[in-house]
């Protein structure tokens, strides 16, 4: 549908999707879901599309649209030191033999993988039924966590339908911050409280967080 309308009108109606997503009720909180994390619509548009759609919305004041359309720019992760517990032998495995790991039944192995920091093989572990809520939020929560895991999750329906899961990703300094920001509509009233009282660094969240609380308070 975006492709047969102008960048005005496609950045009018992200504009409306991000209002909507605000009230809980709304039907559109899901597509707003799914335009946060899943971010293959700017692929599929091209560069000079989202360059004028990011235009538009700076030309309208539409902060939370522009941060949507904006690549990430913040600092990149920090290489992930290997966490105590996490064997030798399993660091010194190849890629392939992880992810033939990632999908086994071996419970302690698969509590080893969540410190895994190769996209491919998180990928698999994600999908493997015997992997809980629970192991996921350490994942998402980890501040050691390269951006392209936590990606992963981002692109994951099962998971990202999970409201811990959200949460955590939001914390985390390592999300993308668009995705981050998109994620932070969908947070409860006191989460976005513990955010402006040290919960993150990003000066943007802690500005949406803000807005948001006073317009509740």
């Amino acid at each position: 549908m975006f492709q047969e309308l102008t960048p005005d009108e496609i950045s009018g109606i992200i504009q409306l999707i991000f209002q909507k997503a605000t009230d809980r009720r709304s039907p559109l909180r899901r597509l707003h879901l799914d335009l946060v994390t899943h971010r293959s619509i700017l692929r599929e548009l091209g560069y000079e599309t989202v360059s004028a759609l990011y235009e538009h919305a700076s030309r309208e004041g539409w902060n939370e649209v522009r941060a949507f359309l904006r690549s990430d720019r913040g600092s990149k992760a920090e290489a992930e030191e290997i966490p105590e517990g996490y064997s030798v032998k399993l660091a010194a495995l190849t890629v392939g033999e992880k992810k033939q790991l990632s999908k086994g039944n071996q419970r302690r192995m698969l509590e080893l993988l969540l410190f895994e920091s190769h996209p491919l093989v998180i990928r698999d572990l994600l999908r493997n039924p015997r992997i809980s809520e629970r192991d996921v939020v350490r994942i998402a929560a980890r501040h050691q966590a390269p951006a392209p895991v936590l990606e992963e999750i981002l692109s994951s329906d099962r998971w990202m339908a999970q409201y811990s899961v959200k949460k955590a990703l939001v914390f985390n300094p390592n999300t993308p911050l668009p995705a981050a920001l998109g994620l932070a509509q969908h947070l409860r009233d006191n989460d976005l409280r513990i955010l402006l009282s040290g919960g993150t660094p990003r000066p943007e969240l802690i500005a949406y967080a803000r807005k948001r609380t006073r317009a509740t308070d």
